[in-house]
């Protein structure tokens, strides 16, 4: 079932009005038709089921049927810290970190990074990544959009993660500390809500001043996912996918 994200403001008593390119793609592209049923989630996350009610010009006013019970999103906030790859790679790895449950992503220009953001451009880059991140939330269900936040250095994040529960920096080098034992420890402790960064660097991975500088930092703790080194696109994946195994499955 095709799904939509509406502000509060496009709800009105008992109707939700879709308009722009939400409803250009509702009438002219999926060619949905008026009674056909639809799923809408609002700024905080509920889930409706609506018939498509009627088309104006413009828009598209759907009647809410019910508010769907459960939810699509993972038990707690997890934010990845990403060292700035290649852009077409950043592309990916929103897309596929949606898919996995992220709450936010935010792009760190590193030592190694080879993306570069250009000043110029830098608004019409967050405005597409932003838009990869809605899309892929309606492809896989989601009720909250991540978003991606503007780039930021690697001074700022370092001031940044101190408002989390637990930082987890994937490490190539780390040996002896797995995800997995952290992850396993951090569910025993029964929490019913934690706030999650995730650090992943660039396709060159962190200088090792870089490292030392992150592991003095109180509530960073270095992890390994695996004896083979992985891709900078594929290893926020992994790492989500073991969030999830963990505190979902």
């Amino acid at each position: 079932m095709s799904t939509f994200f509406v502000t509060d403001k496009q709800i009105k008593e008992n109707e939700i009005e879709i308009y722009g390119e939400d409803y250009n793609h509702l009438k002219n592209v999926l060619r949905h038709h008026i009674g056909d049923p639809i799923e809408i989630c609002n700024e905080e996350g509920t889930k409706f089921r609506a018939l498509i009610k009627f088309y104006n010009q413009d828009c598209a006013v759907c009647s809410i049927e019910e508010i769907v019970i459960g939810t699509t999103e993972l038990p707690f906030e997890v934010d990845l810290y990403q060292g700035l790859p290649k852009m077409d790679k950043l592309e990916v790895i929103i897309q596929k970190n949606t898919e996995m449950g992220i709450s936010s992503v935010i792009p760190v220009e590193t030592e190694r990074s080879i993306g570069k953001i250009n000043e110029k451009n830098k608004n019409n880059k967050l405005e597409r990544w932003n838009k990869i991140a809605k899309e892929a939330s309606k492809q896989c269900g989601r009720q909250k959009i991540p978003k991606v936040i503007e780039p930021m250095n690697f001074k700022n994040m370092i001031e940044n993660i101190s408002k989390y529960d637990i930082v987890l920096l994937l490490y190539e080098n780390e040996k002896s500390i797995t995800i997995k034992q952290v992850l396993q420890k951090l569910k025993k402790e029964g929490k019913k809500a934690y706030k999650i960064a995730i650090i992943i660097g660039p396709e060159g991975g962190f200088s090792k001043e870089e490292v030392s500088k992150l592991s003095e930092v109180e509530n960073v703790q270095v992890v390994t996912v695996g004896a083979r080194i992985l891709r900078t696109e594929t290893a926020g994946v992994v790492a989500m996918a073991m969030l999830n195994y963990e505190f979902e499955l």
